[in-house]
């Protein structure tokens, strides 16, 4: 099965939290052949500072 939700927002305590049995029962049935996929940003880029831009760079988006 393959589920898919929203960003998770937050930290990443809040974020794994909410994949808790108890805020999302049907996770207790996962199996290693289901994919949990998280649709959202990560958050990374947000001011251009120069050293955002340097980061950036260095990426390999090709």
């Amino acid at each position: 099965m393959i589920y898919i939700t929203g960003d998770l927002h937050g930290t990443a305590e809040y974020g794994r939290n909410r994949l808790l049995a108890r805020c999302w029962p049907e996770g207790r049935g996962l199996t290693r052949d289901d994919i949990v996929i998280v649709a959202g940003d990560f958050g990374y880029v947000w001011c251009f500072s120069e050293e955002e831009c340097d980061e950036i760079a260095r990426l390999d988006l090709a």
